[in-house]
């Protein structure tokens, strides 16, 4: 029994080692996706599948957790959260996020 919680992209994997040593994997979408539409001065390809690479870096993270700003959501845009309820919002949050790197950073 562990005792922790931890909020994750949806196909990120936790192992307990042998050793007792916890492991971390499928680790490439730990931080949330740039919105697609808010970085119009990158290059879109037809099947929208930035949201899978161009991710919101760490030290931005930071910065807007600072400013009280709500959790970003690693599984926003993707299939992997288009079912859940607040699917709308999560998107709505990547993009103002996005929206602040791009005009006032």
């Amino acid at each position: 029994q562990w005792g922790k919680k931890a909020h994750l992209a949806a196909d990120v994997e936790i192992h307990l080692g042998k050793d007792k040593r916890i492991y971390g994997l499928d680790l490439a979408r730990l931080f949330p996706p740039e919105h697609p539409d808010e970085v119009r001065h990158l290059i879109r390809g037809s099947d929208e599948q930035s949201i899978f690479f161009r991710l919101q870096r760490p030290e931005h993270l930071i910065r807007q957790k600072a400013k009280i700003f709500p959790p970003l959501s690693a599984d926003a845009m993707s299939n992997f959260s288009k079912g859940s309820s607040d699917y709308k919002k999560q998107n709505e949050i990547v993009a103002e996020a996005t929206r602040y790197l791009v005009t006032a950073v």
